[in-house]
């Protein structure tokens, strides 16, 4: 599994370090102008390090889907399938690397973006605000929703197992298709409409909770809904691929 994971990863690294090097870019011009005082450049290099981020995280999320697709519809299948690895191993790696990787991303442009923001009202003397700002805002949450450790967990918790429902959602879509349609034209279009119709079905039973329930529990039970919904299509794209593309 490690070397599959890392595998994934030299797929991916030539877009990673583009968007790297992009960010690292624009984060030298916007500090060289914000502390020459050119509010003009500062404002565009903000803006511009805004739609990198969240542009880049989204690319970084669906990365792994396009190299899938990719995987099994071009002779770079016979690289992968060959190898002595089953299908659930592979598919699970792609998961795995992506979900590492988007958290990783994830990370680094918001500690960068809270960065740059402490840096940017600092140097206009409204530092001050800003934490009593943020400090209001805290207490106004924690006020409605009793933030804690364990609300956070939770609420982490739920993004991630989203991200997994959403991801091998994309997957199966994109499995299921290739089996039907390996190489002809119509296939990219099937994968993306049948993604959009499993992710109707799959809120739709999420929205089956009640609200009385509470927001931190209705939080748990859909991370749990969402893990079981991964764990179902990751072992029938799984197990699809083993018998039907797999060489």
């Amino acid at each position: 599994m490690k070397n599959l994971m890392k595998y994934e990863f030299r797929k991916t690294w030539g877009t990673k370090l583009i968007i790297l090097g992009l960010t690292v870019f624009l984060e030298v011009v916007f500090l060289a102008a914000l502390f020459l005082n050119k509010e003009d450049i500062t404002g565009l290099s903000a803006m511009l390090l805004t739609l990198l981020a969240i542009f880049g995280i989204m690319f970084v999320g669906i990365q792994s889907v396009i190299t899938l697709h990719r995987d099994m519809n071009t002779k770079q299948s016979y690289m992968l399938f060959m190898t002595p690895n089953s299908s659930y191993k592979i598919l699970g790696s792609k998961m795995l690397e992506n979900g590492l990787s988007l958290i990783a991303a994830g990370v680094f442009f918001y500690a960068l973006g809270f960065l740059d923001i402490v840096l940017l009202l600092d140097r206009y003397g409204e530092l001050d605000q800003l934490w009593k700002l943020f400090r209001q805002i805290m207490e106004s949450f924690n006020a409605e929703l009793e933030l804690n450790a364990r609300s956070i967990a939770i609420f982490l918790l739920s993004m991630v197992s989203s991200w997994f429902c959403t991801l091998s959602t994309a997957y199966f879509a994109d499995i299921v298709s290739t089996a039907l349609l390996n190489g002809k034209r119509m296939n990219g279009l099937m994968s993306f409409a049948l993604f959009i119709v499993l992710s109707l079905v799959t809120g739709w039973i999420q929205r089956q909770i009640p609200g009385s329930v509470g927001v931190t529990n209705m939080l748990l039970i859909e991370a749990g809904i969402s893990l079981i919904l991964s764990i179902v299509m990751y072992y029938f794209s799984a197990r699809l691929m083993e018998r039907s593309l797999s060489v």
